[in-house]
């Protein structure tokens, strides 16, 4: 890593706005997730209205409870990938302010441990976030784990229209659970590895 101060600076300010690219990647990748399960839980009307004008029927209320607790779960994941989003951003903008005010200082030194101190910051900011996705990903996995025993309920009753729906609809929500693991994986990955890299920015850095 180059030892002058101007172009230490100039390789500081190009790894920040580096992270910054792709925390807002990041958050647009977000931002669609809650897109997408707030359409789901709006077109999910429909279905729950046709099951309203049907007679009171076992299958029938389990159907209603079904729908319903597919609405909450996916109500609940915006709430809380927006509180997510919501971090994310506000991390975003602590760095695009540490590199305006990195613009504006002169003292090498001084410079030196204000970066190194905003980067560990950030670096425990984003520890977090990676905690509350690994969180996330567990919930999903033990809620398609647990939903084996209603699968396993309605595989021995008789054939019946509502009681295939009943399994459609479970279907439905495993596998959907199942890629919402995927996915956050994949951002939990991509989030480990930019902290990796912020973690050897700093050591290089500290070896200046």
């Amino acid at each position: 890593m180059a030892s002058n101060p101007k172009n230490v600076r100039l390789t500081i300010l190009a790894k920040l706005q580096e992270a910054l690219d792709e925390e807002d990647v990041l958050a647009d990748q977000i931002l669609t997730m809650m897109h997408r399960y707030a359409d789901r839980f709006t077109n999910r009307r429909v279905e729950i209205n046709n099951l309203m004008v049907l007679q009171d029927h076992p299958l029938v209320d389990y159907g209603k409870y079904a729908l319903g607790c597919m609405t909450g779960a996916d109500m609940k994941k915006c709430v809380y990938l927006k509180s997510v989003r919501d971090e994310l951003l506000r991390s975003m903008e602590e760095k695009r302010q540490l590199m305006a005010n990195y613009i504006d200082m002169y003292n090498p030194e001084n410079v030196r441990l204000s970066v190194l101190a905003k980067l560990q910051e950030a670096l425990d900011e984003e520890d977090i976030l990676a905690d509350q996705i690994l969180t996330m990903m567990h919930r999903y996995a033990d809620r398609f784990t647990n939903r084996r025993v209603e699968i396993n309920n309605l595989m021995v009753l008789q054939d019946h229209p509502l009681v295939d729906y009943g399994k459609y609809a479970l279907g439905c929500m495993t596998g959907a659970d199942m890629k919402k693991c995927v996915y956050l994986k994949s951002v939990r990955d991509e989030l480990l590895r930019s902290m990796e890299e912020k973690r050897q920015l700093m050591a290089n850095y500290r070896d200046m």
